[in-house]
């Protein structure tokens, strides 16, 4: 990258970072896309704009979405864990103990801090998943 070049990203990257524009206005002053702009503040690794917006009761929300998600799919299938890949099993208890530890780092927070839907509903929904965990291993 010439110089030119360089003094170009990093002008955009000031404004990219400032967060005073949005990114389309961001884009338009320097004659981008936003899908341009996007991909250069990824390859360029700028800080992220939006990191103010994750909370740990939206993370705990996401993965337990992703892990149904995967045990409807398994489910749906009628496929047991015995003839499940190994690669499939090994996802499932990666996505389980990254629920697990995401709600044991909640549980740690000062109890002001946790999130709103603690203990029973907390338990009701990781025996839900063990139930359902298990009847996928006895087929």
């Amino acid at each position: 990258m010439d110089d030119d070049m360089k003094a170009f990203w990093a002008a955009v990257q000031v404004d990219y970072e400032g967060r005073e524009l949005t990114l389309e206005a961001v884009a338009m002053r320097h004659g981008l896309t936003v899908g341009k702009l996007a991909y250069a503040a990824r390859q360029l690794g700028w800080a992220r704009r939006y990191l103010k917006h994750l909370n740990l009761e939206n993370s705990i929300k996401r993965m337990f979405r992703v892990l149904e998600t995967h045990l409807i799919r398994l489910e749906a299938t009628e496929v047991t864990m015995k003839t499940e890949s190994t690669k499939e099993i090994t996802l499932l208890a990666n996505m389980c103990k990254t629920l697990e530890r995401l709600i044991e780092i909640d549980n740690a927070r000062p109890i002001q801090k946790r999130t709103g839907k603690q203990g029973k509903e907390m338990t009701e929904l990781t025996n839900q998943l063990v139930r359902r965990i298990e009847k996928l291993k006895r087929g």
